[in-house]
């Protein structure tokens, strides 16, 4: 007996709001004890309070602020149409989950054989994602430009495009979300490689005038996010920057950090959670004692997240693979 379409939408729809729901809770009960956290929602909560246009967002270091007001807006908004503490925390929820919803929308397509059941619940409960999109934290609000950015240039790319988003939108998406993250984390920065790379890919299979109407449109992508940071250059000029242009430096040291940094990739999407159960061994094994009913699930979940990165490394290095854009993906990743 086959099944009733809308029965399976139902189904569909109230996982998503119980997924939803998990998280937004989640994100309720996270502590807020790093100073980053805190600062975040100071500088939302100053634009409730004042009015003031927050010219800056976050601290890299004393006296150096990353440029631009969507940090405070995406805070301080939320207080303005809900005056309630936790309005930041519903806001900056809907944006990461909206992103994974369009995340996991866009894997399916890359992957039709994989079970959507798994794929969909990895991407709301993975521990980092989950302990860095619920909370008001400026790496939540990355982690939706990102998701942004990186499906819009796959479909710019021809070895790695699904043909999933035209054109068109692929390249207003990534004007979008660059000056997007550059208003939240200076890792924005390391998009910039992309961006070369996509360029590159489309003056070579379009025409000089379909590249620069391309170009147009992710201009004016830019210009929608962009335009939060020109009330801090048309006030501070060139200081606008905030001391972060000094910060735009080749790290050599990053090349004998290769393997270091290739583990913390991989171990992003893994099950790792000591990180978050405490900052040492002192305190994991305090939190353990506490609560001892966790401790088979924390113990699943460290081999888990050991093994993990061990398994994706090893398919990384695999020749054969049955998805044909394997070696692509792979090339991209490291």
């Amino acid at each position: 007996m086959l099944e009733n379409p809308s029965h399976l939408r139902f189904w569909k729809a109230l996982a998503l709001v119980i997924a939803f729901l998990f998280r937004l809770s989640f994100g309720f009960f996270a502590n807020m004890e790093h100073e980053d956290q805190r600062q975040i929602y100071l500088i939302g909560l100053k634009y409730y309070c004042t009015g003031l246009w927050p010219y800056f967002g976050a601290d890299v270091l004393p006296h150096i602020q990353i440029p631009g007001a969507l940090q405070g807006l995406v805070v301080g908004l939320p207080l303005r149409i809900w005056a309630a503490a936790e309005s930041p925390f519903v806001f900056v929820n809907l944006l990461s989950f909206g992103a994974l919803c369009l995340f996991g929308w866009y894997c399916a397509k890359r992957l039709p054989t994989f079970p959507k059941w798994i794929l969909w619940g990895w991407l709301f409960t993975a521990p980092w994602v989950l302990n860095c999109s619920t909370n008001v934290y400026n790496v939540s609000y990355v982690l939706f430009g990102s998701i942004v950015f990186f499906i819009a240039f796959l479909e710019t790319v021809p070895a790695l495009a699904i043909n999933a988003i035209p054109a068109w939108l692929a390249n207003l998406m990534m004007g979008f979300a660059f000056f997007w993250n550059a208003q939240f984390h200076m890792s924005y920065i390391t998009l910039a490689p992309f961006l070369v790379v996509s360029a590159i890919f489309q003056m070579k299979q379009t025409s000089p005038a379909d590249w620069f109407r391309r170009l147009a449109l992710f201009l004016l992508g830019a210009a929608t996010t962009g335009a939060f940071m020109v009330p801090t250059f048309l006030r501070y000029g060139m200081d606008g920057l905030g001391g972060t242009g000094g910060l735009i430096r080749f790290n050599p040291t990053n090349i004998g950090s290769f393997f270091v940094i290739l583990a913390q990739l991989f171990s992003l999407a893994s099950a790792e959670i000591p990180r978050f159960v405490g900052r040492n061994t002192a305190q994991r094994m305090a939190f353990l004692r506490s609560q001892i009913w966790i401790a088979p699930f924390f113990i699943t979940a460290l081999l888990l997240g050991l093994l993990q990165p061990i398994v994706m490394l090893v398919s990384g290095l695999r020749r054969v693979h049955p998805q044909k854009d394997w070696r692509a993906i792979k090339v991209l990743a490291f």
